[in-house]
């Protein structure tokens, strides 16, 4: 149950409604807060949804590309592999702010995401699962009977990028199998997590009929918190665990291989699109519900956004591999500079736009680590 204050929240939130966003009503019996429903909705059906199923998608066909080249090893089946993970974790990155809801259920999202490996005990077994030729991983429905560790992207990256990978090119090699199966069970989680949110009782329906007899929201404020929430919280594992735990208080303390995806060279490509992901839910959410006096605060969130994109662009500029280039000076800099608009934003996210919602967010899972 979400922490606000139900009546005030209530209160405060159709009332910024009625005066900062008027709309036109079908009727006079219209009401006001229709304006709320109206982008829940569009949050939900243009947003969240479609984001979803494209993550369950592109999964499915990593699935069916892991299938055909352990069939038959090429090298060009490899590149494909190699394309089919990069575009994976390209559209997983644009659904990973989403860790409430579905995300939670059978921790789908450790499922898929075992990030951050704390003293890398996720990697280590993965490691025994491909010593020990583990045969209760050798197909995709006895994967997900054991740990989230050895069942999602980042296992899958290592036993494409990390140590012995060559082993793939070699027919009929466990390293495939096992390949095989963890592209089959993160497919399977995608496909359940999206229609989780998507069936006719889903999640998605439930923050579409907000009230009184909804266990979990109460009231339409209710979900825009979880919204914001989520958007928060994402800029803090940026700004915290993706750049702060890697770049350390010193370019000679800083630690690469923290950040999701090192192996792969796609940290970059995941930050960028969790960036995208929470200027699009964000953008979604307020544009349409701020008054004229507080439009700043998206001019000032574009602004925050193109400053980061900026060091990201300089970096991938640099065609510097990710470790590496945290090991270079220059690229150290900007990365520590990178992160004052990341906190610029979380701080318009949690604070400004909130406010300005008649909003307060509360509790964040982050705070205190």
């Amino acid at each position: 149950m979400l922490k606000a204050t139900n009546t005030v929240l209530s209160a405060a939130f159709t009332g910024l409604l009625f005066i900062a966003c008027p709309v036109q009503s079908a009727s006079a019996e219209t009401p006001q807060k229709d304006l709320a429903g109206q982008v829940i909705e569009n949050v939900l059906n243009t947003v969240i949804l479609p984001n979803h199923a494209a993550f369950a998608e592109v999964a499915a066909s990593q699935a069916d590309r892991w299938t055909a080249f352990c069939s038959k090893p090429t090298t060009d089946g490899l590149d494909r592999l190699q394309t089919a993970y990069q575009e994976t974790v390209r559209d997983f990155s644009r659904i990973e702010l989403y860790r409430f809801g579905p995300a939670r259920s059978d921790n789908l999202f450790q499922r898929l995401f075992y990030w951050p490996d704390r003293k890398g005990r996720g990697l280590k077994q993965v490691q025994r699962v491909l010593s020990g030729k583990d045969q209760t991983a050798a197909t995709g429905d006895a994967l997900r009977g054991k740990s989230v560790a050895v069942q999602g992207l980042p296992a899958l990256e290592f036993i494409l990028y990390g140590s012995g990978a060559e082993t793939l090119m070699d027919t009929g090699s466990f390293r495939c199998t096992y390949g095989t199966a963890l592209a089959a069970t993160i497919a399977k989680n995608a496909a359940i997590l999206s229609d989780r949110w998507a069936s006719p009782t889903g999640y998605a329906q439930l923050m579409m009929s907000s009230g009184p007899e909804n266990t979990l929201y109460r009231d339409q404020g209710e979900v825009f918190q979880e919204f914001l929430r989520a958007a928060r919280e994402q800029l803090q594992v940026i700004d915290q665990l993706k750049l702060g735990s890697v770049l350390g208080a010193s370019l000679e303390k800083s630690r690469p291989k923290r950040a999701p995806f090192w192996r792969s060279d796609l940290t970059i490509l995941n930050i960028r699109e969790n960036l995208a992901a929470v200027d699009q839910l964000v953008s979604a959410v307020v544009s349409d519900l701020l008054s004229d006096k507080d439009g700043w605060q998206m001019d000032s969130f574009a602004f925050q956004f193109r400053e980061i994109r900026k060091v990201l662009d300089n970096v991938e500029a640099s065609g510097t591999p990710w470790v590496e280039a945290v090991g270079d000076p220059e690229i150290y800099e900007k990365l520590t500079y990178g992160r004052l608009p990341v906190q610029g934003a979380e701080t318009l996210v949690g604070d400004s736009f909130a406010s300005s919602l008649g909003l307060s967010l509360g509790f964040n899972s982050l705070d205190g680590d």
